[in-house]
Formats: structure tokens, sequence, C-alpha cells
């Protein structure tokens, strides 16, 4: 999980400055979620509610995504 969140990072950061600052903010908090939790956390929550929070997290990540870089094309 850690290479995908690093590799979302890097894309974000290819996309225009000007834009993006929710999509930048959620991918933060997204990214030090993963580099810096550790599996008490995972067993203190349930794999199951974890999970669900992380899927949670990354839809609100693509719904930034959008808001930010999407509807700025259209």
């Amino acid at each position: 999980m850690k290479h995908s969140s690093r590799r979302r990072r890097v894309i974000l950061d290819r996309l225009p400055q000007q834009s993006g600052r929710m999509a930048r903010r959620h991918a933060a908090e997204l990214l030090a979620k993963l580099q810096f939790g550790n599996l008490q956390e995972v067993y203190a929550s349930g794999l199951e509610s974890y999970l669900e929070t992380f899927v949670k997290d990354t839809i609100v990540l693509a719904n930034a995504v959008h808001t930010d870089y999407l509807e700025t094309l259209a």
C-alpha cells in the first residue's frame, strides 16, 4: 500500500499547482496514515473497520481530485 500511495502523491505533484489544494491535503493525510500507522491500530479497530475507513478515505481523495482537477476542465 505504501508504494501505491507514494505513486499517487507523485501523480498529484505533477498536476498544475494552482489547483488541487484539497486533493493534495487529502493525499497527504492518507499518506501519513499509511506511513505512520501500525498494526496495533489495525488490531484495535479490527481489520474490517480499518479497511472500511481506508476505502472511505480513498473515496474522499478521489472526489477531491475530481472536484479540484476535472471540474475545472469543464
